[in-house]
This record gives C-alpha cells, structure tokens and sequence, in this order.
C-alpha cells in the first residue's frame, strides 16, 4: 500500500509541474516550455502568474513576449499586442529572436514597437518661461 501511495504521487509530480513552479523564474521557464510544445492555455495561465508574482523588469518584459506569442498563437491579436506593449513599456530596448518566434509575432511585434512612442510632459511653474 504504501509503494502504491509513493507511486501515486510520483505520478502527479510529473503530471503537473506547473503546479508546482513556486518561483518566478520557475514560472517562466515552465510557461516557455508550454508554449514551445503548443500548450497554448496551460502557457497563458502560466505565464500570467509569473507575472502576478513580479520580476525584475528585464524578466517581465521577457514574460510579456511569451505571452505575445501565445495570444498570437490562439489567434489574439489584441492580448498580443498588449503583451508586446507591456514588454516594452519595462524594457523598450527589447527585441524578438526571428529564429525563436513566428513570423507573424515578430511582424506585430516590429508594428507595435514602431508606433510605440513615449510621452513626456514638461509642467512649468514660471511665468518667464517660453
């Protein structure tokens, strides 16, 4: 009985790893992994609590670009597209692999990064100033 228990689960360790990414990085790592053998929903999900979980901004914004790519998989332009926004907004320096990615995320990805403008507001206080 109790090498059945022990076989059980050992069983649903390998059956859902996902569920026990505890980190960050963790979390990542095992959303990438789900996206590159086409788990598209188990992939999103992942992905999303890793960036629940919070990151420094270069491993957020590599997040967000998974995240691209599995809304653009599933035929989501949008949450593709504000994933991509996301991703820049913490690092606008980013960039997608063209060996690693889609064409078509990389496309959406180089449309949005070239409308992706800052905005800088200058407030001044001085009636002098022109």
């Amino acid at each position: 009985m109790k090498r059945l228990f022990v076989l059980l689960v050992a069983c649903v360790v390998v059956a859902a790893p996902s569920a026990f990414a505890k980190t960050f990085g963790e979390k990542v790592e095992r959303g990438i992994d789900e996206y590159t053998m086409g788990e598209f929903k188990a992939a999103a999900k992942t992905l999303a609590d890793a960036i629940r979980l919070g990151g420094d901004n270069a491993a957020l914004a590599r997040a967000h670009k998974f995240l691209a790519a599995v809304r653009s998989a599933e035929g989501d332009r949008l949450g593709a597209t504000e994933a991509i926004i996301a991703a820049l907004k913490l690092d606008p320096a980013t960039t997608l692999d063209k060996a690693r990615f889609p064409a078509a995320i990389v496309e959406l990805f180089r449309e949005v990064k070239r409308g992706f403008v800052g905005k800088i507001v200058v407030k001044c206080d001085r009636d002098d100033a022109t």
